[in-house]
């Protein structure tokens, strides 16, 4: 393709050949495009900017907001909210899009009021929560159901977890109010056993696989322990599980009738076999002997400071 300046004169249409672009043409084509590109380039950046700026809206309730309309409201993203004293908007006036509303506040609480009468009709707040409180630094996403006629809440972000966590323990809630969450001491792994690092403590009545385990002070046989077992194991029970045993405790070992004082019902034997020394080590009693007369009597045998064997008669009765 050859371009050339387009001829003039009476003859200028007989002197363009069919292959040339007289400059004239070419000119103002390309002007054209160059407007057109600059137009839609300019239309492009002005998107991105849009895309890229987050329109934020800062402002201060002293008191109670009804058919809440600040300035910049009808154009903004996001809502940021410092009130004193913790107020209470009652409505928006109706908005497209979704705003984030946020309590930028340090101490107080911003309720978002469910269908409050503050508000006319048109411009209340609707929640599947009720009255939406929220914290200090926490939002809420709305929108204007236009089928409805009311803001409406579509999201809340008010739960709050620590910083940090251990794998695999389970959340508490720290305090009563529902908005926020704390490390703990019990686990659960990947198998699902649980693993508590304190004692589990059970409310009477309640039962693990049908054992009511809160009764375990009370009575081991609630735990299908036989009742001989359960008075050995029970400590407060100690002197009924020697009597089960046959057994003497420690404590009673040397008492009148415990079994070092061979009196009362333990003294019956067939015999003693001793390896060691007999030792009565009390001056007021010996060794106690039954003659054998018809109505025997028993004899108390002791000694003098002067090593001497003394007999006492002690009548037919045993001491």
């Amino acid at each position: 393709m050859k371009l050339r300046e387009a001829p003039s004169g009476a003859d200028a249409q007989a002197q363009i050949h069919p292959g040339w672009i007289p400059y004239a043409s070419l000119a103002v084509d390309l002007e054209a495009l160059a407007d057109a590109v600059d137009a839609a380039d300019a239309a492009l950046d002005a998107r991105i900017d849009a895309l890229e700026t987050v329109a934020i809206v800062e402002a201060t309730i002293n008191a109670q907001a009804n058919d809440y309309n600040p300035t910049g409201w009808l154009t903004c993203d996001v809502l940021k909210l410092t009130v004193p004293g913790s107020q209470v908007v009652t409505g928006f006036v109706p908005f497209a899009g979704l705003r984030a509303v946020i309590n930028a506040d340090a101490a107080e609480t911003l309720t978002l009021a469910h269908q409050h009468a503050g508000s006319s009709a048109a411009n209340r707040i609707v929640s599947s929560t009720g009255n939406l409180i929220l914290q200090p630094g926490y939002a809420a996403m709305i929108f204007y159901d236009t089928t409805v006629s009311r803001t409406r809440v579509l999201d809340v972000f008010d739960f709050r977890c620590p910083a940090g966590a251990t794998d695999n323990a389970i959340v508490r809630f720290d305090g009563a109010t529902g908005k926020l969450g704390q490390n703990s001491l019990v686990y659960i792994d990947d198998s699902g056993n649980l693993s508590p690092d304190g004692n589990i403590v059970m409310a009477s009545g309640k039962t693990v696989d049908g054992v009511d385990v809160s009764a375990h002070a009370a009575s081991a046989t609630a735990h299908g322990i036989s009742s001989f077992a359960a008075t050995v194991l029970d400590d407060a029970n100690a002197p009924a599980a020697c009597a089960t045993l046959g057994a003497e405790q420690t404590s009673a070992k040397n008492a009148a009738n415990g079994y070092a004082g061979l009196s009362a019902a333990s003294r019956t034997t067939k015999g003693v076999i001793a390896t060691d020394d007999l030792i009565v080590d009390d001056s007021a009693k010996g060794l106690v002997l039954k003659d054998t007369a018809g109505t025997p009597h028993y004899w108390r045998v002791s000694v003098s400071v002067l090593g001497i064997l003394t007999a006492t008669d002690l009548g037919t009765s045993a001491p």
